[in-house]
């Protein structure tokens, strides 16, 4: 039986009492046999009470916005979810309290989120959307350690996103890339050490180095590549590498590319070679692509299909600047017949991609669009340009802001300008003669 302190307690306190001889639980601050009984000491209950003290707890705002990005990244759907774009938005959350810029681009995504997702009044979110670019502006003025270059960074790309869901013109998304150029300009040369940092820097770089390709107005410091180098060594941290080994697809190399468009006659070696090194790696980077495709096909498992978003997405990369190379090469030397069965190779590689990818439809396919108006841009047979219209009239939805015929116009007037450029140097060369 229980001690009839401990039943007049239980009486009290209307708990059924059960024991048999045997005591269930002991009441806290009870004094027992090993214990020498005394007044209780606030503050002195636990050995181990340092470990207990929690931190401040974040704002209320705050906690509303870790919410409800929680429940974004919740959300099953492999091709509903952001974290088809990265898993950096897993760390996001734990980043909040201590970064305003983060948690004020957060917010603004939340709420063009529900636009997106749930069709809900689009003025709360352009109103959250400005209040985080006035709180960008503040944080960019201020920037000095690498921690702060790497949360500005990946605000931008949040703020990218969420103007990509409220189908912003394009050209917010432009001021956005220049923004990161800038901010990769002035980024201290300390080693990015965690994935967030590493991953985060990876996506800016490819939005830069895309954009760069397309607008020749945009230009990337030649000496970014030396620092990058010495920031992540020989680590490949491109979207593909996330799933595959690519030398072509590390920054440090694709950083001269846009530079060695500029002058195409000039750089002939060097875009010879970079192109002949992607068509060595393409086929092995398609075919990993499609086994992750097989796996996510057989596998209900979310991280499965991101990794095949992720591996096609890289792909789909490394077989658009494959073009873009090709279509130069082929100004540099039009009677080059294996340039044009090449590029017909690489279309029809990136039909694939586009058909493999299209169960992921709305998220999983927000990354092709450019790839999709290259394509078209270089076809080199009527044929292939009526498949191409097609798949573009189907994936209508994927240009959010912009129109195809408005992006493949840039990409024909990028092409135009680097055939006028061949021509000038070639006209020097002949009068140098």
């Amino acid at each position: 039986m229980p001690a009839a302190g401990e039943r007049r307690r239980c009486e009290r306190l209307r708990i059924e009492c059960h024991g048999a001889g045997q005591k269930r639980f002991q009441f806290r601050y009870a004094v027992t046999a090993n214990s020498s009984p005394g007044p209780f000491k606030r503050d002195t209950w636990s050995p181990n009470h340092e470990l207990l003290r929690l931190s401040p707890p974040p704002t209320t705002d705050v906690l509303r916005t870790v919410s409800s990005l929680a429940s974004i990244l919740r959300i099953e759907e492999p091709g509903r979810s952001i974290l088809s774009f990265g898993s950096f938005f897993r760390e996001i959350p734990r980043r909040m309290e201590q970064s305003p810029v983060l948690a004020a681009a957060a917010k603004a995504l939340t709420h063009s989120a529900s636009t997106y997702y749930a069709k809900a009044p689009t003025t709360p979110a352009v109103e959250h959307y400005g209040r985080a670019l006035e709180t960008l502006r503040v944080d960019v003025a201020c920037a000095s350690e690498k921690t702060q270059f790497v949360n500005i960074i990946c605000a931008i790309g949040i703020l990218c996103l969420a103007s990509n869901l409220m189908e912003f013109h394009r050209v917010d998304y432009e001021v956005h890339v220049r923004g990161l150029l800038s901010l990769l300009n002035r980024m201290p040369d300390t080693k990015l050490t965690t994935c967030f940092e590493k991953e985060g820097v990876a996506v800016a770089w490819s939005l830069v180095i895309g954009e760069c390709i397309m607008d020749p107005s945009i230009e990337i410091d030649p000496g970014l590549g030396e620092r990058h180098r010495r920031r992540h060594g020989s680590i490949p941290t491109g979207p593909a590498a996330l799933t595959t080994e690519s030398n072509t697809l590390r920054w440090e190399n694709l950083m001269l590319l846009p530079r060695h468009l500029q002058d195409p006659v000039l750089y002939y070696p060097e875009l010879a070679a970079t192109y002949k090194e992607m068509l060595l790696e393409g086929p092995r980077l398609v075919s990993t692509a499609k086994q992750h495709s097989q796996a996510a096909t057989t596998s209900a498992k979310r991280e499965v299909s991101f990794r095949c978003i992720l591996a096609e997405t890289g792909c789909v990369e490394l077989l658009s600047m494959s073009l873009v190379l090709n279509k130069t090469l082929q100004i540099l030397d039009s009677s080059n017949s294996a340039l044009t069965t090449q590029c017909t190779m690489l279309i029809l590689e990136v039909i694939g991609a586009i058909y493999r990818l299209d169960r992921f439809k709305p998220l999983g396919t927000a990354r092709l669009p450019n790839a999709m108006c290259l394509a078209w841009v270089t076809a080199p047979t009527p044929e292939l340009k009526a498949i191409m219209r097609t798949i573009l009239d189907d994936h209508i939805l994927d240009f959010r802001g912009v129109t195809w015929e408005e992006l493949a116009a840039r990409y024909e007037r990028r092409f135009r300008g680097i055939r006028a450029r061949v021509n000038s140097s070639r006209q020097d060369l002949r009068l140098l003669e």
